[in-house]
């Protein structure tokens, strides 16, 4: 499939933009072809979109029930979007409050499981 390794071939070498409408041009060609799922998931996670890479990589866990990396990446995204709910959390609860305190340790739980200090989920 020409397409699919173009669009591969943007998204190693960076040009995540053009990877992602490639990506998803080939979702509604190929609408049930869960690696292609995947791999736009992936690109949008690469980006910081967390709310569209993880409707991608739930499409293609639902595609492919047996599709590891996709259910690997699906955990990733979630807890990229937790970070973020946290981090807003973080910025209104009062500085020496429970809340606060738990919100803080939950912060430092999830960045050592996604090993990034901002909260950036790894792309596999």
């Amino acid at each position: 499939m020409r397409q699919l390794q173009q669009a591969e071939a943007l998204y190693l070498s960076g040009r995540l933009k053009e990877a992602q409408a490639a990506f998803e041009e080939l979702t509604r060609t190929y609408p049930r072809n869960a690696e292609i799922w995947f791999r736009y998931g992936n690109t949008l996670m690469k980006q910081g979109s967390y709310d569209d890479a993880a409707t991608a990589l739930q499409n293609a866990v639902s595609l492919d029930p047996g599709h590891g990396r996709a259910a690997l990446n699906l955990a990733l995204v979630r807890l990229a979007q937790a970070q973020a709910a946290l981090d807003l959390a973080h910025a209104r609860l009062a500085p020496n409050s429970p809340e606060r305190a738990q919100a803080d340790a939950m912060q430092r739980q999830i960045q050592a499981v996604l090993g990034a200090p901002g909260g950036q989920a790894p792309s596999h």
